[in-house]
């Protein structure tokens, strides 16, 4: 989620609910909301990870809720 030249002691995820940063093209959050609709998907076929995908997809509908102007990440990089 962070690159490793920029971490720092603390766990970058648990500071998502606090701030949102960016590097690259996207932020925090969208790569955050981008990885948990992933998972949601990946395991939406009722395999035994399905009830992993339905947590991911509740705590991406969650962050949308929270953040309605979080954009999708963008489909090419500059």
């Amino acid at each position: 989620m962070v690159q490793r030249a920029e971490r720092e002691a603390v766990g970058h995820q648990a500071e998502i609910p606090n701030r949102d940063w960016s590097w690259g093209t996207a932020t925090a959050r969208q790569r955050l909301v981008h990885r948990l609709g992933t998972v949601s998907q990946m395991t939406a076929d009722g395999s035994e990870l399905n009830g992993l995908g339905r947590l991911a997809a509740a705590i991406k509908s969650a962050m949308l809720t929270r953040w309605p102007a979080l954009q999708p990440l963008p489909r090419q990089r500059p």
